[in-house]
């Protein structure tokens, strides 16, 4: 999935389970941010101070650090790619190979214990951006599904036809091309994966010719989104949405026909402008509020850290304000590295799944 529905329909379907504008908002831009932030190490300060953080998305072309099988593992399978378990519970034996049971299925039985730790975290000063984070994740189990976030052939992709061919790019296809070598992810598939209105037929890695709504798929993700936004609330997790919103979601779902997610996401940025959900229309400051900006003026890193950069050099030093601590940037980190080492070390081992590539190919990955 991309902005449109990493940020505005995320924004769309909290605010319809009953999350303030506020508290949407933040929701929104964490879920989105998950794609975004992609520098990690050592902040520096000019008082001294340091803050560590993580990368929790890699661009293809980034050679240096998709080529790093740890790396890849600590980013795409916390991130992008939860694994599925082959779908079954935790103490079920299985005899599939262990890169079928590291593939990503929707509404998997890991995601129930992310979105139980989740909610258990949700008093901590970043629980909303914890929440985002989360919805990030669970988002992509339906979007991602049947590929996995390792190194590994079951990520190959043939025979790719499409219903209605999204206007793809040379671009696209050369950064698909190398994601199909290295073998990681969804690459082989382009975007389409990520696009709502494709429908779209591709043979696995385990040579399984597939045919994907990816409209379908959107679809449930909305509606169980709203289900998990409503019990995190501590209301009925059955309460179901109003059909008017459902109906708005599923026309901005099957009409936006681009390829291009900014375009998508002013579609769905101007419904929301509009009044067209039952939360009503926003003010104008509001609106203003809840554009997404992963970087530069208005941002949140740069409200933290007063850099308009998207990338850091290493040995750059930032100024510190005492504010920094308690900054969405910060927030959001820090949630960050606690859902990361939530769902290496303890969830994943809960289903005698490896917590490190290296403990994956001991396991004779």
């Amino acid at each position: 999935m991309q902005i449109d529905f990493h940020h505005a329909a995320t924004y769309v379907v909290a605010r319809l389970a009953g999350f303030t504008h506020n508290e949407a908002s933040t929701v929104a831009y964490a879920s989105q941010y998950v794609d975004d932030s992609t520098n990690k190490g050592i902040i520096q300060f000019t008082n001294g101070n340091t803050y560590e953080r993580i990368a929790s998305a890699h661009k293809v072309f980034d050679v240096e650090h998709n080529c790093l099988n740890g790396e890849d593992y600590e980013v795409w399978v916390p991130f992008h790619f939860l694994p599925g378990n082959n779908g079954v519970p935790a103490d079920t034996k299985q005899s599939v190979p262990l890169y079928q049971r590291l593939v990503c299925t929707p509404d998997s039985p890991l995601s129930a214990d992310m979105w139980d730790q989740c909610r258990a975290k949700r008093a901590d000063p970043n629980g909303l951006h914890r929440l985002g984070i989360t919805a990030h994740v669970y988002c992509d189990t339906f979007s991602h599904q049947m590929f996995a976030g390792i190194r590994h052939p079951v990520n190959h992709v043939a025979d790719l036809m499409h219903g209605a061919a999204p206007d793809t790019g040379i671009l696209e296809r050369i950064e698909s091309a190398a994601a199909d070598e290295l073998g990681l992810g969804h690459g082989g598939a382009l975007t389409d994966p990520d696009l709502p209105y494709l429908v779209w037929k591709y043979t696995n890695g385990f040579r399984q010719l597939r045919e994907v709504s990816n409209h379908d798929a959107f679809l449930l993700a909305s509606r169980r989104l709203f289900s998990q936004f409503i019990y995190y609330l501590s209301r009925d997790a059955n309460t179901p949405m109003e059909s008017r919103d459902l109906g708005m979601i599923e026309h901005l779902i099957a009409s936006n026909v681009t390829s291009d997610p900014g375009s998508r996401h002013q579609s769905w940025l101007a419904s929301i402008q509009e009044g067209s959900f039952s939360f009503g229309k926003l003010s104008d400051a509001e609106f203003h509020a809840l554009n997404y900006l992963s970087y530069g003026v208005g941002s949140w890193k740069f409200l933290a850290l007063g850099t308009r950069e998207a990338r850091d050099a290493v040995s750059q030093e930032f100024a510190y304000d005492d504010r920094f601590e308690t900054s969405d940037w910060k927030k959001f980190h820090d949630a960050l590295k606690d859902h990361q080492g939530f769902v290496l070390n303890v969830i994943l081992p809960k289903y005698q799944l490896p917590k490190s590539y290296q403990e994956a190919k001991g396991l004779g990955l």
